[in-house]
C-alpha cells in the first residue's frame, strides 16, 4: 500500500537538479497563494500524514463578500477525527448529518 493518499503520484519519477519543489498541508479552501504556489512548482508534494489540526484551516475557509471584503463568513466541515488529538490528515473523517428523505 502507497504511503500516500494521491492516485498521481509517481515513485520512479526523479527530479531534475534545479527544479522547484512545492510542500502544502491539504486545507478545505486553498487560497491564491497556494494555488500560484502550485502553477509555479516543477513538483507539488501534498503533506497528508501529518497531525490533523483542529484550529487551522485544514476545515475552515473564511469567504468575503465582494461588494465588502471586510466582512466574511466562516464556512467549516464536521470532521471527526478517530485517534483524537493525534489523528492524521488522511485520518481525519467527514461527518455526514443525517438526511432527510428525498424524493
Amino acid at each position: 500500500m502507497p504511503v500516500s493518499t494521491v492516485g498521481s503520484s509517481n515513485p520512479d519519477r526523479q527530479p531534475q537538479p534545479g527544479g522547484l519543489c512545492a510542500i502544502h498541508q491539504p486545507n478545505f479552501f486553498p487560497r491564491l497563494s497556494t494555488l500560484a504556489k502550485l502553477f509555479a512548482a516543477d513538483y507539488w508534494i501534498v503533506l497528508d500524514d501529518v497531525q490533523f489540526v483542529r484550529r487551522d484551516y485544514q476545515h475552515w475557509a473564511r469567504l468575503a463578500f465582494l461588494e465588502d471584503s471586510g466582512r466574511g463568513q466562516w464556512l467549516s466541515l464536521a470532521t471527526h477525527l478517530l485517534q483524537g488529538r493525534p489523528t492524521l490528515i488522511h485520518e481525519a473523517v467527514l461527518v455526514e448529518p443525517e438526511r432527510p428523505g428525498w424524493l
